[in-house]
């Protein structure tokens, strides 16, 4: 019985992130809110901070309940905006597909921009405008 619960709750994290973790990394690395927070908390180039988000996946595969916690707390508004522009989730059931609320806990790892890796995103951004 306890192996039972543990392989569902196991399918349910898998299923749960459903969404492109990519995307979700290329959302987070390019956080404007992030990149000025850093900024003015003064936090070192390179360094990597994490944010602990959780939700609750609701019947319709909505979020709700989101939370954040963090070393600095001035990170946890982006996080959580972030956290809520992801798409509706595979909503957790059991096998007789009665719905299970399910709360999930995902860490959002950022990494402070070094100064080439800032050039770098400048001269791309100019780029970027000069073509439009």
């Amino acid at each position: 019985m306890k192996l039972r619960i543990l392989l569902l709750l196991f399918t349910v994290v898998i299923c749960s992130a459903g969404f492109a973790q990519s995307e979700f990394n290329k959302k987070v690395r390019d956080s404007e809110a992030f990149r000025s927070i850093a900024e003015k908390l003064g936090l070192e180039p390179g360094s990597t901070h994490t944010i602990t988000t959780t939700y609750v996946i609701e019947e319709d595969g909505s979020l709700s309940n989101i939370t954040a916690s963090s070393k600095y707390p001035e990170l946890e508004p982006e996080a959580i905006r972030i956290i809520g522009t992801l798409p509706k989730q595979k909503a957790p059931k059991t096998p007789g597909d009665n719905y299970i609320p399910h709360k999930i806990t995902l860490p959002i790892t950022y990494r402070v921009e070094t100064l080439p890796q800032k050039k770098l995103r400048l001269r791309k951004e100019t780029r970027t405008k000069k073509n439009t």
